[in-house]
């Protein structure tokens, strides 16, 4: 992943970032398709509940039609995570933030995902097919990595490759249960800290050079 093996921050993006499921929502409405419940209310990753007169085919298509849709590029983030994205670089600054997200695999998905993600300093940026497993990216970080996803699937690939696990919960996984649980960015930022191993100022690796 780097070449002097720096430990990588790395984030999934819908669900962890940015507020994917109300931005689904509000295009499927804006197309005339029925809510029926709040995005917050969304009690799995099906997302069926939201959408009671679909089924879980047309679900699937209308998920892969709004990620080549302009919707897509203009998620809005979860609250903090700008923010604190910005803190733990300053406090981590050689330590690569890399995305890692399951979007969609055309050109125009991978420059939504690029345009939504502009202003967040990523060192790399993997947008793959949606569903499609991340091992092979995870298997690649350096140790003392970590990753963070809102499906423990995703969770539980990071942890096959060696990586450490931070599992964000939403209200469509509560199902699901992890030794590292964020529901908020601050817990994230907590997990990351609790981590990663410290960040040695440069007269302190000098003195430990000596």
């Amino acid at each position: 992943m780097t070449a002097d093996n720096k430990p990588v921050i790395g984030f999934d993006v819908d669900g962890v970032i940015f507020d994917y499921v109300a931005g689904f929502m509000e295009f499927a409405a804006a197309r005339g398709v029925r809510l029926g419940c709040a995005s917050d209310q969304v009690d799995s990753w099906t997302m069926t509940a939201a959408f009671p007169d679909l089924d879980e085919d047309q679900i699937w298509a209308m998920i892969e039609t709004f990620s080549e849709d302009e919707g897509f590029g203009r998620l809005q983030p979860f609250p903090g995570a700008l923010e604190t994205i910005a803190q733990l670089v300053s406090e981590y600054p050689d330590y690569p933030l890399v995305a890692i997200t399951s979007a969609g695999k055309s050109e125009v998905t991978k420059r939504l995902r690029a345009q939504n993600l502009e202003g967040i300093p990523f060192s790399e940026i993997h947008v793959l097919p949606l569903g499609e497993s991340k091992y092979d990216y995870l298997a690649k970080f350096p140790a003392n990595s970590l990753y963070v996803d809102d499906l423990k699937k995703n969770v539980d690939v990071a942890e096959k490759a060696g990586v450490t696990g931070v599992f964000v919960r939403r209200s469509y996984n509560t199902a699901d249960t992890h030794s590292r649980i964020a529901h908020d960015w601050n817990e994230i930022a907590a997990h990351v800290r609790d981590i990663l191993p410290p960040v040695l100022s440069s007269e302190s690796e000098m003195a430990a050079a000596i």
